[in-house]
């Protein structure tokens, strides 16, 4: 029984080496934004309670972490941009090729 499920599931699972790249060329840029995105929550969450009272970060401290995520934000979304261009070159490119093989 337990064999037959393992069976099903790697043939439920099997692709080609291209289409497992092309995935991961489109979901590697979206992970990257994703994250990017997180850090700018954080870094607002950061400036958003500035004001509190309550707090037990130093200013100094706050203010070099929204900087840090905010840089590190910024950095992952050009990283990502350029991840998602490439894969845009390298799909017109096969397509191109498939083009001239017809």
């Amino acid at each position: 029984m337990h064999r037959a499920l393992v069976t099903i599931r790697r043939e439920g699972l099997s692709c080609k080496k291209g289409e497992a790249a092309l995935n991961w060329q489109k979901a590697h840029p979206a992970i990257l934004a994703a994250a990017a995105a997180y850090l700018l929550y954080l870094a607002y969450g950061l400036f958003d309670g500035a004001d509190d009272p309550n707090t037990s970060m130093a200013p100094a401290v706050r203010i070099l972490f929204i900087v840090l995520f905010a840089l590190a934000a910024v950095g992952l979304l050009v990283y990502a941009f350029l991840e998602w261009r490439r894969g845009q070159s390298s799909d017109e490119e096969d397509s191109d090729s498939k083009d001239s093989l017809k």
